[in-house]
């Protein structure tokens, strides 16, 4: 057997660093729980009077406070850096409004002690539907498009209490830990694969000069690929 090259060592080793580094990177992100919102991750701190929820959404560190942790009537406190501070109030459930699907709980809410909402929410089922006043369904975004104001599904999402989640995925990492093997064998054995491919057609098949550069090039590239995508999974919530 042909022994192997420096630069063959060189890509071995830096696949199995990445393995192991990111193997402990994902063990670190995936015990820091926190709460999605939208691509952002709020971290959780619970006092005496509320809990509290921190992080930076669109570049801005923003906190979102909320006191009462049961509805019928929930306080959120919304602030993002730079002085902006709004007060939503939840009030939920209220009398039910009639809609196509029968009655609905009916909910109000305020936004520093103002009526910025009333209608009725129904949050069973695969689609959490919202009324208007009349009992007619309107569109509700759950994301944060502008981080100056929540939406009505955020303050529901926030007044209800949030599941914790983290960034990073055990198995879409062993997936690449997978690909990493395959990888690592074709360097290993530069030659493998090209007899498995050609030996049952070809007598004596040898690979080409072209074959032998363009495959160590490819161990570069994938070796990038591999790279991007640890990085692309641990720094999203999945």
């Amino acid at each position: 057997m042909e022994e192997r090259t420096r630069f063959q060592n060189v890509i071995l080793i830096v696949l199995a660093a990445m393995v192991v580094i990111f193997g402990v990177l994902t063990g670190v992100v995936r015990s820091q729980k926190g709460v999605q919102f939208g691509d952002s991750l709020l971290w959780v701190e619970e006092t005496e009077e509320a809990t509290v929820y921190t992080g930076k959404v669109h570049g801005d560190n923003v906190t979102v406070s909320v006191s009462g942790n049961a509805f019928p009537d929930v306080e959120v406190a919304y602030t993002v850096e730079g002085g902006r501070h709004d007060v939503y109030t939840v009030e939920y459930p209220l009398e039910p409004v009639e809609t196509e699907y029968g009655p609905v709980p009916g909910i109000r809410i305020l936004k520093n002690q103002t009526i910025i909402f009333r209608g009725a929410y129904d949050p069973d089922g695969e689609i959490r539907r919202w009324y208007d006043g009349d009992g007619e369904w309107t569109f509700v975004v759950t994301g944060p498009p502008d981080v100056h104001d929540l939406t009505r599904g955020n303050l529901v999402y926030f007044a209800n209490g949030p599941e914790l989640t983290s960034r990073g995925s055990w198995g879409l990492y062993l997936l690449l830990v997978l690909i990493t093997a395959v990888l690592a064998f074709d360097v290993w054995y530069p030659e493998a694969l090209f007899y498995l491919q050609h030996s049952c057609d070809v007598r004596d098949p040898e690979p080409s000069d072209f074959y032998i550069a363009t495959q160590r090039i490819s161990w570069v590239v994938y070796t990038c690929a591999l790279l991007c995508g640890h990085i692309y999974i641990l720094t999203h919530i999945w």
